[in-house]
């Protein structure tokens, strides 16, 4: 049985220290007697760790996909088998504008995404998405730059205007945005020669990747070898850098693997040079989209400098370039010292999902319960010391929804064996991938 939990953030809202609350759980306090190195300790509260080469500026962000600490169980407590997400110690909260933010509310409304999208699996939903955005206007130079804000783009559209790469990729990703999925921009270039163009990204639940939709020229890119899985811009970089562009399969928007009147050769000629922006909080945040030198990526390789003309930072490591999104990872603690509690184990989860909505917790072979997280009706405290949401009877409290990373268990075990499954929830009602740990009580 579940009987308590706390969301605890590494970052929150300015005046508030997340570090010290976090110390003070009492979770937290064993696993501090336990630390082994300063950065270790560091880490499991979503400090910085080791990463990307950049120059002066904070370290970048590992991914694990095991446990930040070991676990530290109870006595007759053993570990019989685990499956982790993949999560970047020390990652900061995605810089990107919720689906509550006004303008992605209003999106979402008067272009009526949701009839856009309709029904089906969520790669299934994207495509049509990005459909839609194709099919909105013909591309041609704008005479004047719209504002990086897809209503804007919109009303420039259909007052007349014109809308390039840019502004197809502004209109996808906000307006994916708005329902909850990850989406992020892609800046391409074509090897020996000054030629751009923007793309999309969006992070897929179905295939546990980051998938190209190319609103533009209205193609998702696959490999021949595994048909029906869409592939990432730096998976299309490395096949056209190592000889397999004979592999690579253009799927027009609605799933069509048939010739597309845009020419196959323009397209994939731009995937030698790629960099992605890691933010996409222009409603929320600062509004310039067009500034390359604060947030984008570039990717460097043997065949690549990463163009630091452009870039600030650059990176050669994969899982830098391609942080997965909405996992879960695990780490198994034993209760606060002197309280004895027979069979009691503390879960610790950490989650990179953003748009957090619910915790899907399913044990043993029981059903899944979709627990929420979001403070509906619940008593919000604003005092600058406690950002907390007291939530009475509801099975969470929480620092701050949007930027806290560490959810803690209780859970009661029963003689024999017990198991548990973790999936985090978008505001969507979708589910990202599993995270489950099963356990050997012997009393």
């Amino acid at each position: 049985m579940l009987v308590a939990a706390a969301l605890l953030g590494a970052c929150g809202h300015p005046g508030a220290s997340r570090l010290d609350e976090a110390r003070r759980h009492p979770a937290l306090a064993v696993g501090a007697a336990d630390a082994t190195t300063p950065e270790d300790s560091g880490a499991l509260l979503g400090e910085t760790g080791p990463g990307s080469s950049r120059a002066p500026g904070p370290a970048a962000p590992r991914t694990v996909a095991a446990p930040w600490r070991a676990h530290v169980l109870p006595p007759g407590v053993t570990l019989v088998d685990e499956h982790n997400g993949r999560v970047a110690v020390g990652e900061p909260p995605a810089r990107v504008d919720l689906p509550w933010t006004p303008r992605l509310r209003q999106l979402r409304e008067q272009e009526h995404l949701d009839a856009v999208v309709g029904e089906g699996d969520a790669w299934t939903r994207q495509r049509r998405l990005a459909r839609w955005v194709h099919d909105l206007w013909a591309p041609a130079a704008p005479e004047r730059t719209p504002p990086w804000d897809a209503l804007d783009v919109l009303a420039s559209i259909r007052a007349g205007g014109h809308g390039f790469c840019a502004q197809y990729a502004v209109v996808l990703v906000q307006s994916a945005l708005s329902l909850g999925w990850h989406a992020r921009y892609a800046s391409l270039a074509v090897e020996g020669r000054n030629a751009d163009h923007m793309t999309v990204e969006v992070w897929s639940d179905t295939f546990d990747r980051w998938a190209v939709l190319d609103a533009h020229f209205g193609y998702t890119v696959e490999d021949a070898r595994a048909p029906g899985v869409p592939l990432s811009a730096l998976d299309v970089h490395e096949a056209l850098t190592t000889g397999r562009r004979d592999d690579l399969v253009l799927v027009d928007l609605g799933g069509d693997r048939a010739a597309h009147p845009r020419p196959r050769a323009d397209f994939l000629a731009y995937f030698h040079h790629l960099a992605v922006d890691r933010r996409a909080d222009h409603l929320g945040g600062p509004p310039n989209g067009w500034s390359r030198r604060e947030s984008w990526l570039g990717w460097r390789d043997a065949t690549t400098d990463g163009r630091p003309d452009l870039y600030a930072d650059t990176t050669d490591d994969r899982a830098v370039f391609e942080p997965p999104r909405n996992q879960v990872l695990l780490w198994l603690l034993t209760p606060v010292p002197g309280r004895r509690a027979p069979g009691l184990v503390l879960v610790a989860l950490r989650t990179n999902a953003t748009a957090l909505d619910a915790v899907e917790v399913t044990l043993d072979d029981e059903p899944p319960r979709r627990l929420p997280l979001r403070p509906t009706a619940w008593d919000v405290d604003t005092s600058a010391d406690a950002h907390a949401l007291r939530a009475g009877g509801a099975p969470f409290r929480t620092l701050d929804l949007e930027t806290g990373q560490l959810l803690v268990w209780t859970w009661h075990l029963r003689p024999g064996g017990n198991r548990a499954t973790f999936r985090a929830v978008n505001t969507e009602g979708e589910a990202g991938p599993p995270a489950s740990v099963e356990l050997r009580y012997e009393p």
